[in-house]
């Protein structure tokens, strides 16, 4: 009887199998489970793709990092609203999302000192990119305001508070 309940209790626990994450696409607002062929595909009038497709190796991974990245990003702004939004990041994650104020991208906010490193190789910026909050970042303002100002306040209620008076202030200026 032992040996009957130890057989079923191993067919319970079944691992789940590791799915890649569907990607929003740029330029049609629709999920792909495989982006970069979707683009080659749907969009090869597009002038970026034009360079996924005849660019170099190199060119052809920077091209669809950026494409990744712009909708991953534009995901995350239709999140924002909501009360409790789920951000979609490079990675999947279980701890809270940051975004890179130099190339606007989503991480892990415990991981994002490696691609801190990697990202101001990448762009030989002068500018340290930092980590912003999602619910404080806002595209609009471009990145000098983002490394200027908000990454240096600090990301509580006080702060957030500050920041969305900012913005408002900065809005009806343009």
């Amino acid at each position: 009887m032992a040996a009957l309940k130890s057989h079923a209790k191993t067919h319970e626990t079944k691992v789940k199998k590791y799915t890649k994450p569907k990607r929003l696409c740029p330029f049609c607002k629709k999920d792909q489970s495989r982006l970069t062929r979707h683009l080659r595909k749907m969009h090869s009038e597009e002038e970026e793709v034009q360079i996924l497709i005849e660019g170099s190796s190199c060119e052809k991974k920077e091209i669809a990092e950026k494409l990744r990245k712009k909708g991953i990003l534009e995901a995350n702004k239709s999140q924002l609203p909501e009360e409790n939004p789920k951000f979609i990041a490079e990675r999947s994650t279980s701890t809270s999302s940051v975004v890179c104020s130099l190339c606007s991208g989503f991480y892990s906010r415990l991981n994002f000192y490696k691609h801190k490193k990697k990202c101001q190789k990448r762009t030989d910026a002068a500018v340290c990119p930092t980590a912003v909050n999602p619910k404080l970042f806002d595209s609009s303002h471009g990145n000098d305001f983002l490394n200027q100002v908000v990454s240096h306040i600090t990301q509580d209620e006080t702060g957030i508070g500050e920041l969305q008076q900012a913005s408002g202030y900065l809005a009806g200026l343009k």
